[in-house]
């Protein structure tokens, strides 16, 4: 693989962990007000100048929006013992 190839590979994926990291942190911590974040991110989307940009940005939307989930609304929050066996 040549050089430039291992560079443009790398930032891509350093700016998507760092994508990953800040979302993560903010369905930790709550740091943004869901309606500015909603309103920038509607903004951004608009603003799209491609189809893929725009789904990006709807992605991003829903992950800041999603509510938390209760425990035990998705099976592998339960215990092990209550789950049964996997397989």
């Amino acid at each position: 693989m040549r050089d430039e190839n291992q560079t443009y590979l790398w930032m891509i994926q350093h700016h998507i962990e760092a994508l990953v990291t800040l979302l993560d942190m903010n369905k930790q911590h709550e740091i943004l007000n869901s309606e500015v974040a909603h309103d920038f991110i509607e903004y951004m989307s608009r603003q799209s100048e491609t189809i893929w940009e725009e789904g990006i940005w709807k992605l991003v939307a829903e992950i800041i929006s999603e509510k938390p989930k209760e425990k035990g609304e998705n099976v592998f929050q339960f215990p092990p013992e209550l789950r049964g066996p996997d397989r």
